[in-house]
């Protein structure tokens, strides 16, 4: 759990970085969050 935030932190400073839009900085985190959600309902 721990190294995907870290990796969803990584992907977010690099999209904040290039100058994107507030939803691809987001996207990291959503993308994973509802993969965890999506799993733990199993």
């Amino acid at each position: 759990m721990t190294t995907e935030k870290v990796a969803a932190m990584q992907a977010s400073t690099l999209a904040l970085m290039s100058g994107r839009d507030h939803a691809s900085i987001l996207a990291p985190f959503l993308v994973r969050s509802r993969a965890n959600a999506k799993r733990l309902r199993r």
